[in-house]
């Protein structure tokens, strides 16, 4: 992602808060935040608009410690309708593909 702000909702984790993403091509993403639980390190949101073979997108990050290293593990869970004339499997691929460079990219500034 080139860019990414807060447009609605306040400045923290507030539930409803909806941020704005620029990817790199000039394409434009907005997810709202659904259920920030900070003591579980849980958090999940929607995605309201994006560019992607999906009609509805609801993901939940879980980051949860590994003791013996003091590192943590991140978990994704998304449920997604797919677009109409897309299967399940196509949207589950797209979703995957435009996810996959921000995991890494938290791998690499947490590392």
């Amino acid at each position: 992602m080139r860019a990414s702000e807060i447009i609605r909702g306040g400045n923290g984790p507030t539930p409803g808060a909806v941020r704005l993403l620029t990817g790199v091509d000039g394409s434009i993403y907005r997810q709202r935040l659904v259920a920030p639980d900070n003591a579980d390190r849980k958090l999940t949101y929607e995605i309201v608009e994006a560019p992607l073979a999906v009609l509805g997108c609801r993901s939940t990050l879980h980051v949860p410690p590994v003791t013996d290293t003091g590192g943590a593990f991140l978990t994704w869970h998304a449920t997604v309708d797919p677009a109409q004339g897309t299967t399940a499997q196509k949207a589950t691929t797209v979703l995957e593909a435009a996810c996959a460079p921000a995991f890494a990219g938290l791998h690499t500034i947490t590392a």
